[in-house]
């Protein structure tokens, strides 16, 4: 996450903590956003400040110590402080600029309040192209005349997930140099949390885990597809095999319906959580050379018409994309035939002849239950279990 990475703390003015109303969990907010400061230093991101400045009635606050950033996350001498006057990180030049001249693209976001500039700047920065991450427990608020801080915070947050990645401050790691550095919840047989491991441990010692795939089907001109992605070459297991069309881990702490960001950031398609069709969970039990991988897996499909030529591929996850029909590949599967023509992207033609040792192998003929359920969906059958 380093590289064109920047940690962006929004509002933290002493006005906000000693309002007439009590800042929701200042504490707690406080010590996050410390944690999250010594991580990003650690791993030498700039640590961008963005103050808000009164207007109107408020305005005599600006020369008071209540324009202060508070004093237990305050800016060292050679951070930036960006000035604004907007309820929006991005509504003003100064900060786009700066961030274009030091090359980020990348920032995470955390400071107040929830509903007005946190709101506005994930949905803003990322209509600019910022990928954005939202420190889901380092942003606050006040109660209202109709809802108390927790609701606005849980309402809002819920609502970010379909536009920017949301995680915790636990899991956020700026240092990380690959995947496998990635801290995973764990679990016991019976899915009771235990703990939370480094990725490389929890592969290593056989930890039980859990995961997010989703594959995309449509239907055209009454028939079914099913549309796969092609593993990018440098992956440690299965490079360059046919694999689920988005999937990825949990981080630590996150939820089921953080499972979507996989979509956005491998596929570049902005799905809710609502699009999604649950299918169940399916349990998978695998050795690959010193890598012992328990994970229960929550499978979902997605209904998306949209060409593959339109996706934007994450070339780090992704070397490539399928389409072809389901009843081809059940033929394939089946033995019936022994290539099936599929509409590709990132191949060296626009079309391949796929054989079955172009998928990654499974012991529980997963691709016959997937491509089953996927016909059975457009046949609205409801009842979908893998």
């Amino acid at each position: 996450m380093a590289e064109n990475t920047a940690f962006v703390i929004i509002d933290t003015q002493m006005a906000f903590f000693e309002a007439p109303k009590p800042l929701y969990q200042a504490d707690t907010l406080v010590a996050n956003i410390k944690s999250l400061i010594a991580k990003a230093r650690a791993a030498q991101v700039p640590v961008i400040y963005v103050q808000q400045n009164a207007s109107g009635d408020l305005a005599w606050m600006n020369d008071t110590p209540l324009k202060n950033i508070h004093p237990g996350i305050a800016p060292q001498e050679s951070d930036l402080v960006i000035q604004k006057w907007e309820p929006d990180i991005f509504a003003e030049a100064a900060l786009p600029a700066e961030l274009d001249a030091r090359g980020i693209k990348k920032l995470v976001l955390a400071g107040l309040q929830t509903e007005y500039c946190i709101n506005n700047s994930c949905r803003s920065g990322a209509a600019r192209g910022y990928d954005i991450t939202l420190v889901g427990d380092a942003h606050s608020t006040f109660d209202s005349d109709t809802m108390t801080a927790p609701q606005i915070i849980e309402r809002y947050t819920n609502e970010l997930r379909n536009v920017v990645r949301v995680m915790p401050t636990q899991g956020i790691a700026f240092a990380e140099a690959d995947s496998q550095a990635e801290i995973l919840d764990i679990y016991d047989e019976n899915l009771m949390k235990l703990g939370s491991k480094i990725r490389a441990d929890v592969h290593r010692d056989g930890d039980w885990h859990r995961v997010f795939q989703c594959w995309i089907a449509y239907e055209q001109q009454g028939e079914a597809y099913l549309v796969m992605q092609r593993r990018a070459p440098n992956k440690q297991f299965y490079p360059n095999l046919l694999d689920t069309t988005s999937a990825g881990h949990y981080a630590v702490g996150e939820t089921i319906q953080d499972g979507i960001r996989e979509i956005r950031e491998e596929l570049g398609i902005d799905v809710t959580f609502d699009q999604l069709v649950p299918i169940g969970r399916r349990v998978s039990v695998t050795r690959n050379g010193d890598l012992i991988d328990h994970e229960v897996a929550d499978v979902f499909l997605l209904i998306y018409s949209k060409n593959i030529r339109e996706y934007r591929m994450q070339i780090e996850e992704v070397s490539g994309l399928v389409a072809f029909k389901v009843s081809d590949a059940l033929e394939l599967f089946t033995g019936k035939r022994q290539t099936i023509p599929a509409q590709a992207v990132g191949y060296a033609t626009e079309w391949a002849e796929l054989r079955t040792s172009d998928f990654i192998p499974t012991l529980d003929h997963l691709m016959e239950k997937i491509l089953v359920l996927v016909q059975r969906y457009f046949r609205e059958e409801t009842t979908l279990f893998i």
